[in-house]
């Protein structure tokens, strides 16, 4: 959904127990966010976050070349509001983009060069014949089995057990935007209108390469559009 930024919420309450009907039924809190309004005077404010990799400590995991794990972060925006016609409409907007590129240390477990031969260290039973096979005899394998194992990467750590690492890399871009107008039609009578969208596109990079590989989300594109209407009317006393 198309959240507003900190700069943009007027407004934030939580609800932990004894919630009215309206919120429903769930476990845990509800968050109400009020959205901000603009004023009669012209406002507004901007920001830029960064983290960068040459600010980062290596940390305990590494990659086999040593490499520290990168992470380029950029978080910016800005708000602002003001009056349309003074004292009886109102303007604000937001905005706000991400941009993220980040590296995590992952140890797979895949099969060494012996076993892509079928070659194993420990005797195996044929389920299905009884044919046994001791241990360093070659098991017979098909041709998919050959052409999957064939599209592993070559091991890059010593041992049967996580023996290949790299730096899986995420992707993060993200722009967001929203939107409101505030009318006082009559004292006693306002109205508003509000509009927010965001565009997200993230790619995880599968921790064993392809063909023969996964594990991942892989590339996500999402586009969210929405709008509110709302009016509210206190009556004369």
């Amino acid at each position: 959904d198309a959240t507003p930024p900190p700069d943009a919420v007027g407004e934030f309450r939580v609800v932990t127990n004894n919630m009215s009907a309206e919120y429903g039924r769930a476990a845990g809190a509800t968050v109400n966010v009020v959205y901000q309004s603009g004023s009669n005077q012209t406002h507004g404010s901007g920001w830029y976050f960064l983290r960068d990799t040459s600010l980062n400590a290596t940390g305990f995991f590494k990659p086999t070349t040593g490499e520290k794990p990168p992470l380029e972060r950029n978080q910016f925006g800005g708000v602002i509001g003001g009056p349309v016609i003074k004292n009886k409409a109102f303007f604000f907007a937001d905005y706000e983009g991400f941009r993220q590129t980040r590296k995590t240390t992952v140890a797979s477990t895949i099969a060494t060069p012996t076993q892509r031969q079928g070659v194993l260290s420990v005797t195996v039973t044929d389920p299905r014949t009884g044919a046994v096979y001791p241990a360093g005899t070659p098991v017979p394998m098909t041709a998919f089995a050959r052409q999957v194992l064939s599209g592993l990467p070559d091991t890059n750590v010593a041992g049967a057990s996580n023996n290949y690492v790299l730096l899986q890399e995420f992707t993060n871009d993200t722009d967001k935007a929203g939107g409101k107008l505030d009318i006082q039609l009559s004292p006693g009578l306002s109205a508003f209108g509000r509009y927010g969208w965001r565009n997200l596109a993230t790619e995880d990079q599968p921790n064993i390469p392809l063909p023969s590989g996964g594990d991942g989300n892989g590339a996500i594109y999402a586009r969210n559009r929405q709008f509110a209407f709302g009016t509210t009317w206190v009556p004369d006393s």
